[in-house]
């Protein structure tokens, strides 16, 4: 499969949905698939079939994270699914290194 992205208006309305609804779940994304340091802030970009772009400020400086989704988001029921999913993670994750982190 290539890693399209999803159909401008379906991108779109998924894009908006997140920024305004979830910037604490996005914010949840980098903590737990990336290695960047104190991240202040993320806004979802760009949603492809197999990946999510993310604009990260670090610092008060943007970086771009691509983030693989668990399973592809093909239109926005599935990228609905892909996103809930990859939260389910991500809190799983977290929950995991703070659990490490105590010990």
């Amino acid at each position: 499969m290539t890693d399209q992205p999803m159909e401008r208006n379906q991108g779109n309305r998924v894009i908006d949905h997140m920024n305004e609804d979830h910037a604490d779940t996005l914010l949840e994304y980098v903590h737990a698939f990336s290695d960047l340091e104190a991240p202040q802030s993320a806004t979802l970009i760009a949603i492809y079939q197999e990946r999510i772009l993310l604009d990260v400020k670090v610092a008060g400086e943007s970086q771009e994270l691509l983030i693989d989704l668990p399973e592809p988001a093909l239109d926005l029921s599935s990228a609905r699914h892909a996103l809930v999913h990859l939260a389910h993670l991500a809190r799983k994750k977290l929950a995991e290194k703070q659990g490490s982190s105590a010990e």
